[in-house]
C-alpha cells in the first residue's frame, strides 16, 4: 500500500491493491486534468509517495512517517521524469540517467519554490512507473533506477 499526494490536488491517493496502483500510475503520467497533456500550459505532475497509510505529509510526530518516501516529478508532455528518495534525517537522492542531455529539462522539483532537478535525473517515463510499481510493492528505495546524491538548482 502506498499514499500519494499530489501537489496542487487537495485530496490522498491510496493504492493498496494492484488495480489502484495501476491507476495513481497512470495518473501521475497523464497530466493535471485541468489542463490537457500536450498543451502549451502542460504543467508537471509532482507527487510524494509514502508507503503504507500516511494521513499527511505535514504529520506532526515525525515518528509517524515512515523511514522514507519517494518524490516525483513528470513531465508528461515530454515524457519525461525525475526522482528523487527522502530519508526522515533529510539526505537524499535524486535518478541519475548516465545519457541524460544538456538538452534535456530541468523537471520541477516544487512549485512552490520552483527548484528543479539537474538535467541528467530525467528519465523515460517507464522507467519512473516501474521505479513506483516497485516503491509500492516493497515500501523501500527503487532499485531499478541508478541514484546519486541529490542536488537541486
Amino acid at each position: 500500500m502506498i499514499s500519494v499526494f499530489v501537489e496542487r490536488v487537495p485530496t490522498r491517493l491510496v493504492a493498496g491493491t494492484s488495480d489502484e496502483l495501476e491507476r495513481v500510475v497512470e495518473k501521475l503520467l497523464s497530466g493535471p486534468e485541468d489542463c490537457p497533456v500536450g498543451t502549451v500550459e502542460d504543467p508537471h505532475v509532482i507527487a510524494d509517495l509514502y508507503p503504507g497509510d500516511v494521513d499527511s505529509e505535514e504529520d506532526e510526530d515525525e515518528q509517524q512517517l515512515p523511514l522514507g518516501w519517494l518524490h516525483v516529478s513528470v513531465q508528461p508532455h515530454d515524457g519525461l521524469g525525475a526522482l528523487n528518495y527522502i530519508w526522515t534525517d533529510g539526505t537524499t537522492i535524486d535518478s541519475w540517467e548516465s545519457s541524460g542531455s544538456e538538452h534535456s529539462p530541468g523537471l520541477l522539483y516544487s512549485t512552490h519554490s520552483g527548484s528543479r532537478f539537474n538535467t541528467d535525473a530525467a528519465l523515460p517515463v517507464d522507467t519512473v512507473a516501474r521505479a513506483v510499481r516497485e516503491f509500492a510493492e516493497t515500501g523501500t528505495r527503487p532499485t531499478c533506477v541508478t541514484w546519486r546524491q541529490g542536488t537541486l538548482v
